[in-house]
């Protein structure tokens, strides 16, 4: 899974919506603001994963597999003129899901490095990077360092 797309919201929340939540000051209008759309989705997306510790991979790799947490969280950024209560509602839930995959009990669980490297969250495994000429990360065969 990866980070949802606009296409995504449109077919979860219809092009009515969306429309509606994206076109604010034109009445007329009978398509969405696909740039709004992933406007909102940027910001909750990274709203979202910083609500994790840096080191809780376990519980951003879930957010990473949440779609809906992500595009709930961005329709409730767009929903500015009057917030209805089924917007409310599921901001709350998807707050609350943000909440148990931050907790240490989370936290602490094991997590697929493969998966969490393939999303982006952890560098992969044995691969030498290099930031103002130090390596960052290698492995070891035999007690000597392989780059």
């Amino acid at each position: 899974m990866a980070k949802p797309t606009s296409a995504e919201f449109i077919s979860l929340y219809g092009i009515l919506e969306s429309t509606e939540l994206t076109a604010i000051d034109d009445a007329s209008a009978t398509i969405p603001v696909i740039g709004k759309i992933d406007q909102a989705i940027d910001l909750a997306y990274s709203q979202a994963i910083s609500f994790c510790s840096p080191n809780c991979i376990s519980g951003k790799l879930a957010i990473y597999n949440s779609p809906w947490l992500i595009l709930a969280i961005a329709r409730y950024m767009l929903d500015i003129l009057r917030r209805r209560p089924d917007v409310t509602e599921d901001y709350k839930q998807a707050l609350a899901q943000l909440k148990q995959y931050a907790s240490k009990d989370y936290c602490n669980s094991s997590y697929d490095p493969a998966e969490a490297a393939a999303a982006g969250l952890i560098e992969p495994p044995g691969l030498a990077v290099v930031r103002q000429g130090l390596p960052t990360s290698f492995e070891f065969d035999n007690g000597r360092a392989m780059f």
